[in-house]
């Protein structure tokens, strides 16, 4: 947690490797073994990102290729909750070394954010991970990887769920790598949404002031939270001219 959450000691607990900080806890798997790896945060092309750090997708590739070298798993699912997730395994992952990689968005397109929770201020999930997540939930044993990755595609319909790697995968059972036991429902909190609203990853902190400014109770907290909304809107103009003419000075 906090501090201990980067790139290096991620990659290092996949690896089975000593971290620097945390718990101490990595994978210890064997070359019989099924491995299920969920990641979950913001992205951009090529990247996923960490509280104050980026992993890049060259050297993500590289730890799954030395996890296979030193058998660590018999075959391993990834996937992958974040903003242009695709671009994480597009044209890099090979499918030769028993790793199936399952992405919320193509390389090219955003996550979706979904039910927003008033109690707590804050989008709870995100679709993709909601729909694989309720989707395990239902102790189907017989439910094939391929299957959840149909259903879950078909019902992700704010981004492309995209898969690299190994389809050979596809046709073991789901519990393989996920277990089912003891599971609650997702849906079973009275602090979800009923509107379903979804949002667009990026937009999240714009969504939430509007929350915030709708659910105020009083016009002084209403006006603040209009007030931070057209700052960030601002904000946002400013790093969106600058863009526009880096862009223009390089042609």
């Amino acid at each position: 947690t906090g501090k201990s959450v980067t790139p290096e000691n991620f990659l290092n607990v996949l690896q089975g490797k000593e971290t620097s900080g945390g718990s101490g806890k990595v994978l210890e798997s064997g070359e019989d073994d099924d491995v299920f790896v969920f990641f979950a945060d913001h992205g951009g092309t090529g990247l996923i990102a960490f509280p104050s750090d980026e992993l890049v997708a060259s050297k993500l590739n590289d730890a799954l290729v030395a996890m296979n070298e030193a058998r660590m798993f018999r075959q391993l699912l990834f996937y992958v909750e974040a903003c242009e997730s695709g671009s994480m395994f597009s044209n890099i992952l090979s499918d030769k070394i028993n790793v199936r990689a399952v992405t919320a968005s193509d390389p090219a397109h955003s996550s979706y954010a979904i039910y927003f929770d008033k109690t707590r201020k804050t989008y709870l999930g995100d679709v993709f991970s909601v729909y694989w997540m309720q989707n395990s939930e239902t102790d189907e044993a017989t439910e094939t990887i391929a299957q959840q990755i149909a259903i879950v595609a078909k019902e992700t319909n704010t981004s492309t769920v995209c898969t690299y790697g190994d389809s050979s995968i596809d046709s073991e059972a789901l519990t393989a790598f996920q277990s089912t036991s003891g599971n609650r429902a997702l849906t079973s909190s009275g602090n979800l949404s009923s509107d379903g609203e979804v949002v667009d990853s990026r937009d999240v902190v714009l969504a939430t002031m509007r929350h915030n400014m709708l659910d105020a109770t009083s016009d002084a907290e209403r006006s603040m939270w209009a007030e931070r909304m057209a700052n960030e809107m601002a904000r946002r103009a400013v790093h969106d001219r600058r863009m526009r003419e880096i862009a223009a000075s390089a042609c």
